[in-house]
């Protein structure tokens, strides 16, 4: 889990009737990959300080591991505070984003590329 790359862990494994710790799969807080005896619900594993791409859809977003500088769209965990989901936590300018249960806040910034 401290590698940056691993950008998912393991919340919860079930049978392949369970649900994630939000009570859903479908339309879940948390990604989830069932194989039909199995669930298991995935929340994200980010790191304060590390930039990311995000694609995707705000419903269904995917990020991996990115430099804070370059080009293209990024994010980055200005803060990131285990055991709350109180998004007021955030500095002015980022965005919230939580989990739940465990309960997770992570503070997005959009990282604007500057030109010289």
């Amino acid at each position: 889990c401290a590698d940056p790359e691993s950008i998912f862990e393991v919340v919860a494994r079930g049978d392949a009737s369970a649900t994630c710790p939000d009570g859903k799969v479908e339309k879940s807080a948390y990604a989830y990959l069932r194989d039909g005896t199995t669930t298991l619900c995935l929340m994200l594993n980010l790191k304060q300080g590390q930039c990311y791409t995000a694609t995707g859809t705000p419903e269904n977003p995917s990020f991996a591991s990115a430099a804070c500088t370059g080009t293209g769209p990024r994010v980055k965990v200005v803060k990131r505070i285990d055991g709350s989901v109180d998004g007021s936590l955030c500095p002015p300018g980022s965005r919230a984003f939580t989990y739940p249960k465990p309960a997770r806040l992570y503070c997005l910034e959009r990282v604007r590329n500057w030109s010289s």
